[in-house]
């Protein structure tokens, strides 16, 4: 991608399923108006699902992809579901979307998604929604292979998140 910021901009309403596994020993993105995860994603860096009209991916920082809130006009909802038989490992993921309205869900996680890193620093959890909310009934972990903290950064207009099993541990 040669170190550029890329922009995604649209108005198809064409969606990204994914039921099987993707692996990749660097970066994987899924970026479309829908995405949704059934399968086994693993990353040996960033796991990405974005979903919206507008969608900004950079190269570098610890959170690579922004979406714009949602074009009125598309005819249908936005959003990224990682669903019940769903599994992202890496070390960052990522999980954006934007509603069309305040009222939509744009995020919801119902399966698992790990950040783990190899060093000694934790993996990083990002499910952010411009104009959007976001739904957590699945499981999300941060740690490092030694065990020590991450971070889960949960930003929507609301936020409903079951309230166990959190595994970031207090190293």
């Amino acid at each position: 991608m040669n170190n550029t910021t890329l922009h995604f901009s649209g108005t198809s309403t064409a969606g990204i399923q994914n039921q099987g596994s993707l692996n990749a020993l660097g970066d994987i993105y899924l970026i479309a108006h829908t995405v949704q995860n059934s399968g086994n994603i693993t990353a040996g860096n960033v796991a990405g699902l974005a979903a919206g009209s507008a969608v900004t991916l950079v190269q570098s920082g610890s959170e690579r992809l922004s979406v714009q809130a949602g074009t009125p006009g598309t005819g249908a909802a936005n959003g990224v579901e990682n669903t019940v038989g769903g599994q992202i490992n890496a070390v960052t993921a990522e999980l954006a979307a934007a509603g069309g309205n305040i009222y939509a869900l744009a995020i919801n996680n119902g399966g698992i998604v790990r950040a783990n890193s190899v060093v000694s620093q934790g993996g990083r959890i990002y499910l952010r929604a411009n104009g959007g909310n976001i739904q957590n009934s699945g499981t999300l972990s941060a740690e490092s292979a030694a065990g020590s903290s991450g971070s889960v950064t949960v930003d929507g207009g609301t936020t409903r998140l079951r309230p166990l099993p959190w595994s970031i541990p207090d190293h």
